[in-house]
């Protein structure tokens, strides 16, 4: 199955880069923790539910479903994909502006 769908099914149409080291200290975080930016938005049907919960685009993924760790996009859909369910719901702790931000994502 390629990323688009899965990305529909466990991060709600994010799309998520890492931040390198320099975008980290920029930020005020550390090398070993999550930094994923989120690069874009699905607007439509299941890809929008991020959107519609109140992800922006440039917010920074620091913490979902109680991981922090450095982990990359790809690590975060497997996990989320082999432990959570369509009809749960995780929590997601974003940077905004400087501001910690969370809000609870659908699995779909």
């Amino acid at each position: 199955m390629a990323a688009w769908p899965m990305r529909g099914m466990a991060l709600g149409g994010m799309i998520l880069t890492d931040l390198d080291d320099s975008e980290r200290r920029a930020a005020g975080l550390d090398a070993g923790v999550m930094a994923l930016r989120v690069k874009g938005l699905g607007m439509y049907g299941l890809h929008a539910a991020a959107k519609k919960a109140g992800v922006q685009k440039d917010d920074i993924l620091v913490e979902m479903d109680g991981h922090s760790r450095r982990m990359t996009e790809s690590s975060l859909l497997g996990h989320l994909l082999q432990n959570r369910f369509p009809g749960e719901t995780v929590q997601a702790v974003f940077l905004r502006g400087g501001e910690r931000v969370t809000i609870r994502l659908p699995m779909q």
